[in-house]
Parts: structure tokens; C-alpha cells; sequence
């Protein structure tokens, strides 16, 4: 592991030691399109669209050709994506073969592929640093882990290193529905250290915080003045002499105004506190309705540049119209004026087609100013 090693030294030991690894000696044909040799059905060419020449089998480098775009497509999926390897490619490629072939120049395996066929996969590693994240190092996806943080930070990244971050408002959910949990203990127990500082006085102070809570369901908060007197069997708690928390709001502002009063019913919605109406005295009016409405909102708009093709001929439009659709290109069509419209941002797969048509035609482009 950790080794650079060439692709083409990889393909001549499988050439030398197993030639028929990729493809047995003895071929059997199940398919009547099937085509005499060996490599009879294998293609390549310098044209991308075009299905090009078939492979002969006395070629000197047919191995190469065949088997060896076999390791390269191989290596560049399921070991890459797994995480197994490390590949180099050349930047650019001069002869212009399709399928490409030895753009793929080199590879090394990693200690994570050596662990997991070895059945050693190793331990998540969880640390927690300062600044309230939590990085998951492991072999595999450590879901027990992730499903244990989650219950207490927000996932950030999930890619090489898992990512998440304390949130006070997860901590605080957790404690109110789990009373007995200790935060700073479990996440000690899964970094197998202490934890920084800073983050465990903040955890000790968040759940001393917790504990003042109390969670009223299907009550209200009432305001009112000090000398209001409220029918019986309403107040649950008195906060202040104009603040108490009542069972069945709505029952209560019904009598009150059958006692000719005029009470006003806020439905808060769960993100946020509502605005009383303007004129109306309480704690909670922050900010004038005025200030409110000069707010201004935040937006995004998203912007694409168009670019369009006029063609001489609509003969022209409909062949290179029929490239694109090969090529599975998105782009927008005006007969009338013999143009094509596509993204800007797909400009540079559009010079690849202009290319596979510059065998017939010698094309020039011209702005339209």
C-alpha cells in the first residue's frame, strides 16, 4: 500500500502471468451477432461517435487494447469510489482514441483496502474540536456513531470524514426528552478522551439551562393588568402579577369578554412569536410594526447565460441537430431562423461535436454583433 505503480506495468504481469484472467481461452458464443477472433467485438477509432475498426487478433498490442481498457475502466469505478485507491491521469491525450486507453497512468492501493480484506476494519474515530464540530473518521459508513450525534449536532459533510456540529437546540431536545442523559459522558465514551474545555463548559452550562425548563402543552400565556381577577380554574402558574401561564385559552377569552372586556387571542406559530396588532402593550412587542414592514427580504436569483447558433441551411440545423440528440445535449430549436439555443455552460461539450463534424465540413464561427 501507499506504492505508486503504472497502470501499463499492471496490464503486461496480467498479459505475462494471466492472460485469459478478463477473458477465458475458450470463448463460448451464445449470441449469433457474435463475430469470428477473439477481439472481433471490441472496436476503437478516433472519431467519438463512430463505432471505428475492430481489434485484430495478431496484433502485437491487442492485449493492451482490449484487456488493458478493461483495468483501467475497473480501477477507475468500484476500487476508486470504495476509496481503495488512488489514480493519476494524464492530462491530455494525444492519439485521441475512443474508448480513451492509457489515460489512466497510474494507481496505488491504500491501508483502507488492506484492513477491509483483511476483515480489520477499524474503530470510528470521533473527535471534538473547539469549534463545536465533530469529525467521524472510519473504514465503513459508521452509522451506530452518526446515529448517536445526530441526536445532538447538525450533520454538515458526509464525504472522506464525516462532519457534524453541536447545536444548543438539539442538546436541549435531548435533555427534555431523555432527563438522565449526560451529554459530556457520551461523547468522552466515543472520542476516548476528554473533551476540549471551552465545548464542556458550554455543555454543562446548555443542560443547566435545560433543567429551568418546563413544557406547557395546550396552555397559554396570559398578559394582563395586575388588578384583572381571573375566573377560577384557569391559572396554572403565576409568572408575574401581569404574566401567568392558563389552561384553555380559548375558553378563558370567551368569558372575558362576557365580562365586557376586550381580550385579544394570539396564535403563535412553533418557529417564532407573532407581532401584536399596533397599540397593543406587551413584553413581546420588540420591534414597531412600521420597522417590521421596512424590512427588507433576502433573495436569490439565479442567473444562466444563453448562447444561440444561426445556420445557413436548415439542412445543416437538422444534421447537426441530430448530433446533439446523440450526444444527449440539452438545446432548444427555432426552425424559422434555422437556430439552435443552449446553456453557456455547455460550451466546451459542444466543441466536441463541432470536432467529430469538422471531417465534413470546415466550420467557422462568426458573433453577431
Amino acid at each position: 500500500s501507499g506504492v505508486w505503480y503504472s497502470t501499463a506495468s499492471f496490464i503486461q504481469y496480467l498479459k505475462k502471468e494471466h492472460p485469459f484472467f478478463l477473458i477465458p481461452e475458450k470463448i463460448v458464443v451464445k449470441e449469433r451477432w457474435w463475430k469470428e477472433g477473439r477481439y472481433g467485438n471490441f472496436h476503437e477509432g478516433k472519431d467519438r461517435w463512430m463505432r471505428g475498426e475492430p481489434v485484430p487478433d495478431n496484433a502485437p498490442d491487442a492485449f493492451e487494447r482490449v484487456e488493458g481498457r478493461y483495468v483501467e475502466r475497473f480501477l477507475e469505478n468500484i476500487p476508486l469510489v470504495m476509496r481503495y485507491v488512488d489514480v493519476a491521469y494524464v492530462r491530455d491525450d494525444e492519439s485521441k482514441l475512443y474508448p480513451s486507453l492509457n489515460k489512466l497512468r497510474a494507481f496505488r492501493i491504500n491501508e483502507r483496502f488492506l484492513r477491509v480484506m483483511k476483515r480489520q476494519i477499524r474503530t470510528p474515530k470521533v473527535t471534538v474540536l473547539p469549534t463545536f464540530e465533530i469529525h467521524v473518521d472510519s473504514d465503513i459508513y459508521p452509522i451506530g456513531v452518526v446515529t448517536q450525534l445526530t441526536r445532538f449536532a447538525d450533520v454538515i459533510t458526509e464525504d472522506v470524514a464525516i462532519v457534524l456540529k453541536l447545536k444548543k437546540e438539539n442538546v436541549a431536545a435531548q435533555l427534555v426528552e431523555h432527563e438522565g442523559i449526560n451529554v459530556i459522558a457520551l461523547l468522552e465514551e466515543l472520542a476516548g478522551k476528554k473533551l476540549p474545555q471551552n465545548i464542556e463548559t458550554d455543555l454543562t452550562e446548555w443542560t443547566a439551562h435545560a433543567e429551568l425548563f418546563t413544557l406547557f402543552d395546550g396552555f397559554g400565556l396570559l398578559e394582563c393588568d395586575k388588578d384583572l381577577k381571573i375566573p377560577d380554574g384557569f391559572t396554572a402558574e403565576s409568572i408575574s402579577p401581569t404574566m401567568r401561564i392558563v389552561r384553555a385559552p380559548g375558553k378563558l377569552y370567551t368569558q372575558l369578554e362576557k365580562s365586557e372586556l376586550v381580550p385579544l387571542l394570539i396564535k403563535h406559530p412553533d418557529a417564532s412569536l407573532r407581532q401584536p396588532e399596533r397599540g397593543v402593550k406587551s413584553v413581546f412587542r420588540t420591534t414597531s410594526r412600521d420597522t417590521k414592514e421596512k424590512q427588507k427580504k433576502s433573495v436569490t436569483v439565479k442567473r444562466d447565460y444563453f448562447v444561440t447558433l444561426y445556420f445557413p441551411s436548415q439542412e445543416l440545423l437538422k444534421i447537426f441537430s441530430k448530433e446533439l440528440k446523440k450526444a444527449k445535449f440539452p438545446f432548444g430549436t427555432n426552425e424559422l431562423t434555422n437556430a439552435i439555443t443552449f446553456s453557456e455552460s455547455m460550451q466546451f461539450q459542444l466543441d466536441e461535436i463541432f470536432e467529430a463534424l469538422e471531417k465534413d465540413y470546415r466550420i467557422k464561427i462568426e458573433d453577431v454583433s
